[in-house]
């Protein structure tokens, strides 16, 4: 969806809203006045707002009156209060670690600008427009190329740029389609988050005036409402439960978000199956293999030249195997079926790497036929035919199965798997000699149905040869085998296509009516549940205006200064949240720098 679309849909939706609840309002319309007063809905521009004040009768607090009267009477009332006593600990540690993690980001940060500014003799701000952050988390000029790396700290792309308080803008670093994904998540982080405070309040007997959520914009939250005269009456342990135990929730909830991804294939598994082949889920417009001829959604993939593909990593591993030797690779043919598609040397053209050589066949076409070349001094013994029935390849990469991601192979996956491939494989490739070679025209579809072999590695009888295909410009002759389909997939072109241009998936459906993208959305959940809860929650515990550190830091001083007059230790704890507020804020803002320099340059 383009940013044009976006936006005009979220200004509509805005509008119709508050068009829609003002009208109501104004016409008196009963029904919906008693929806707002039930609910405690507010509408304003950009806003919308659930807020629900204490009432023991009305069904939206009776939960919280079940759990403190349930805290009050049970025997369990003990591990509750342990509950928040380690969520209470767990968030301290984030109290003290977080101040010190966004400092040196802040001081690393720093270095790299006033680095850039020497080196381009530049002022404080013009540098920004003369240099951006590239794919691979370089700080390169935009006239002059690359910087000195070693002047400038390094660090890869999605630890350079996504690391620190990075603003979360759907559309620009995370797509528009996950923005309901997106808000969801917000809700469920932003109401547990609150419903430790409420339920951590409860157990301290301290009142509960009223809870509810809303949403800004594209950003939901909650807020609870204690009371204030009962929580400056409790003790300092029970106000730094109370306080962290918004922090707490938000970090056992993204405890949660790594257990489902974890997990993904054991839930997943009464619907879907693995090491029965790839799913194809994608093909990128831009590849040959998108279209009729190529693969669709749903296309299962049991191998690609002969090299069987039971999963995801077998797949990449089978690729990346013929994109490093593929060209040696052949076909076994019987010489006395390949002679007479023979061409003559005068219809044997080269156009720059590409050799053609069916032109002397006029009832043949260029769709489905191809030139082939062999040599007709084989190897020869007394043992028959040994034949490679596929090329040696190496041993399955388990780099994601420990974690139970194995499913979607992603760019830094390829480029791993790449250089530990690129290490096994110790082939010395057979020099191709056109003056000894001899050239035939033949169907792809038929060659690659036959047996594989190595030109100059495998052992053939007489009448046998191995036909390679005559593509020396980069390019190789691919052939899918897909299950269910009323013909194989071929494919001429570099095999960098099928490996970044096509995305497959090693969960394949159990039924027919059972969506490909649903392992992506549970996955797409864990994986928001723990980035944004985990944010939500550590971020907090920095001593900060606003946050829940600023009130964990006037706890905690209170508690260390207890012999200190009251207006000392405020003006201590003051001193510490302006600090920490000082330091939030460098880095938002450093962090919107970022986002300026690689995502909108």
């Amino acid at each position: 969806m383009l940013l044009s679309t976006s936006l005009s849909l979220f200004f509509l939706f805005w509008s119709a809203l508050f068009l829609i609840d003002y009208f109501l309002r104004s016409w008196q319309v009963d029904r919906y006045l008693r929806l707002v007063e039930h609910y405690g809905l507010t509408i304003s521009p950009f806003q919308l707002r659930f807020y629900w004040t204490r009432c023991d009768n009305r069904w939206h607090f009776g939960p919280f009156v079940a759990f403190q009267t349930w805290v009050a009477t049970s025997k369990l009332s003990r591990l509750v209060a342990v509950w928040f006593t380690l969520g209470t600990l767990v968030a301290l540690v984030f109290f003290f670690v977080m101040p010190l993690y966004l400092v040196w980001l802040l001081f690393t940060e720093v270095f790299n600008w006033y680095s850039i500014m020497q080196w381009l003799n530049s002022g404080w701000f013009s540098w920004l427009f003369s240099v951006r952050v590239n794919t691979d988390g370089f700080y390169e000029n935009l006239e002059m190329g690359a910087l000195p790396q070693d002047r400038i700290s390094y660090v890869p792309f999605q630890n350079h740029v996504q690391t620190g308080i990075i603003p979360v803008i759907p559309g620009v670093n995370i797509p528009i389609h996950h923005l309901p994904m997106f808000v969801f998540v917000l809700i469920i982080a932003g109401v547990l988050h609150e419903l430790g405070h409420a339920l951590a309040a409860l157990c301290a007997n301290v009142r509960l005036n009223g809870f509810g959520f809303f949403l800004i914009a594209i950003y939901a939250g909650a807020f609870t409402e204690l009371d204030t005269e009962e929580l400056n009456r409790a003790s300092l342990a029970q106000k730094l439960r109370i306080y962290c135990a918004g922090v707490w929730h938000n970090v056992v909830l993204a405890f949660i978000g790594v257990l489902v991804l974890w997990t993904l294939p054991y839930t997943l598994f009464p619907l879907f199956t693995t090491g029965a082949g790839v799913i194809v889920k994608e093909v990128d417009k831009s590849s040959g293999l998108y279209g009729g001829s190529g693969f669709i959604p749903g296309h299962l993939v049991l191998s690609v030249n002969g090299c069987k593909t039971r999963d995801a990593s077998e797949w990449l591993k089978c690729l990346e195997s013929l994109r490093l030797y593929g060209q040696n690779s052949g076909y076994i043919m019987e010489a006395a079926v390949v002679d007479p598609w023979r061409a003559q040397p005068e219809f044997v053209k080269q156009y720059g790497d590409e050799i053609q050589c069916c032109e002397g066949f006029s009832n043949q076409t260029f769709s489905s036929h191809i030139c082939f070349n062999y040599y007709k001094e084989e190897v020869k013994t007394d043992e028959g035919v040994k034949i490679e029935n596929k090329p040696p390849v190496t041993p399955v990469l388990k780099f994601r199965e420990s974690l139970g991601l194995g499913r979607n192979i992603s760019r830094i996956d390829r480029i791993d798997i790449q250089k530990r491939v690129e290490r096994s494989l110790d082939l010395a490739p057979t020099k191709f000699d056109k003056e000894k070679a001899t050239f035939a025209c033949l169907s792809a579809r038929t060659v690659t149905g036959k047996p594989m072999c190595v030109r100059g590695v495998s052992r053939l009888s007489p009448d046998l040869v191995c036909v390679t295909p005559s593509l020396f410009n980069g390019t190789q002759l691919l052939r899918f085998n897909v299950q269910s389909a009323s013909d194989v997939v071929l494919f001429v072109g570099p095999v960098t296509e099928p490996l970044y241009l096509v995305t497959i998936s090693e969960l394949v459906p159990r039924f027919r009516w059972i969506p490909l993208w649903l392992p992506d959305l549970v996955e797409l959940f864990g994986q928001y549940l723990v980035t944004f809860s985990l944010a939500l929650g550590v971020l907090n515990a920095v001593p900060c205006y606003g946050l829940d550190g600023q009130f964990i830091c006037y706890t905690v001083i209170d508690y260390f200064f207890a012999s200190k007059p009251l207006q000392q230790r405020n003006r201590i704890a003051g001193l510490i949240v302006l600090a920490g507020s000082s330091i939030f804020l460098l880095n938002l803002i450093i962090g919107f720098v970022k986002l300026f320099l690689f995502y909108l340059r």
